[in-house]
């Protein structure tokens, strides 16, 4: 019944005789109905954008009129971007039937739930001499773009730290956020290498001969705690066999090489010492004097194959026998070999003894060709011959 309305007044009298007269009654509305809003969250686009409309923030449950149901006009503001992150206040305007009109306020939270976008680039480490090696994120990350940030944070990147194990392409995730705390994460190559050549350490090493004339040596016999910041894949010595022909010092070469292709070498002195006797072998001998009266024993009378594996010289002592050495005689045979070492042997050279002319008495033949004549010799036999 808003508006103009005609109504009919009807009076009687006490004779019941009546009357009408009309009237305009105007009714109005005035009472402004009851506004009620709803608070929101926005959610940022990928541009950095959100917004709302009246029905997004109007209470239509709670909101009333005493002239029927009310209904939103305008909300404002009803756009936002990523300055208006977080509370935001904004105005509804509700209208009624009768054109009244009420506003309330609601509380639009505008949050930003976009991760960033971000690109990785390789990158190269090399491990120092502990076998050590380290990334910072930075050099990992290549570019990133967000929807409300200009710039990403850099977080983290991981793995960070690197050793020998890690020798070779090693995948890293670097995480960067925005402002909002928005997370994302990408993935890049580390190149580990290892250019560090391992410290080769030498020590000088004595070996000796053996019976053969022969002797060898080992990596660990020249190796004095060589080390690598990784770890020592193999040692190698140039010379590890030596014989007669390489006594005194020698120069030999310790090669180190780690797992990774790094090598170092350094020298050592391998002094090759021939300190085994020869041996010395004899046999006894027996001989006669010579028409002098005299016998020069060779080394090679009384040898019965003495040998050094690293050469020999012989030499007899006594060597020189007379008349007055007739008999057993006790010799002795010295082997020396080439690098100075002795033996000695004895045997028994026995000198036939010879014949002793005492006297000699002649008789002429009385008469020339008569036969009657006598030569008498007076002689001792030595040891060993018989006079006959």
């Amino acid at each position: 019944d808003v508006n103009a309305n005609i109504v009919v007044l009807t009076i009687e009298d006490s004779a019941l005789r009546t009357d009408t007269c009309q009237a305009v009654v105007t009714v109005v509305d005035t009472i402004k109905p009851v506004a009620q809003c709803l608070n929101v969250t926005v959610e940022l686009d990928a541009n950095g954008e959100g917004s709302i409309t009246t029905d997004d923030v109007f209470d239509d449950v709670n909101s009333s009129d005493n002239c029927g149901d009310p209904y939103p006009v305008f909300v404002t503001p009803s756009t936002f971007d990523c300055d208006d992150i977080g509370a935001n206040t904004v105005t509804l305007q509700i209208i009624d039937l009768n054109g009244n009109t009420q506003i309330c306020a609601a509380t639009v939270t505008v949050e930003d739930n976009i991760a960033p976008e971000v690109t990785c680039k390789n990158t190269n480490v090399t491990l120092n001499s502990q076998g050590q090696a380290s990334i910072q994120p930075i050099q990992v990350y290549s570019s990133a773009s967000d929807n409300c940030s200009s710039n990403v944070a850099l977080v983290s990147v991981s793995p960070s730290s690197f050793g020998c194990a890690n020798v070779g392409a090693t995948p890293v995730t670097l995480t960067v956020k925005d402002s909002e705390g928005n997370t994302s994460t990408c993935t890049a190559t580390v190149n580990v290498n290892d250019n560090v050549d391992p410290s080769a350490v030498c020590k000088d090493v004595t070996v000796a001969l053996d019976a053969n004339g022969e002797a060898s040596i080992s990596v660990s016999d020249v190796d004095d705690g060589s080390s690598d910041n990784c770890n020592i894949n193999s040692m190698s010595l140039d010379v590890t066999d030596f014989d007669c022909d390489d006594v005194g010092a020698n120069t030999v070469t310790l090669t180190v090489s780690d797992d990774n292709g790094n090598t170092d070498s350094c020298t050592a002195t391998a002094t090759v010492e021939d300190n085994t006797a020869p041996d010395a072998q004899c046999q006894d001998f027996t001989t006669d004097l010579d028409p002098d009266g005299n016998y020069t024993l060779l080394p090679s009378d009384i040898d019965n194959g003495s040998s050094d594996a690293c050469g020999l010289s012989l030499s007899v002592s006594p060597s020189q026998f007379s008349c007055a050495n007739s008999g057993a005689n006790t010799v002795t045979l010295t082997a020396t070999d080439d690098n100075g070492n002795t033996a000695t042997c004895t045997a028994t050279v026995t000198i036939n003894g010879g014949v002793s002319i005492t006297s000699v008495n002649i008789t002429h033949e009385s008469c020339a060709g008569y036969g009657d004549g006598v030569i008498v010799i007076v002689a001792s036999a030595g040891p060993g011959v018989q006079l006959r």
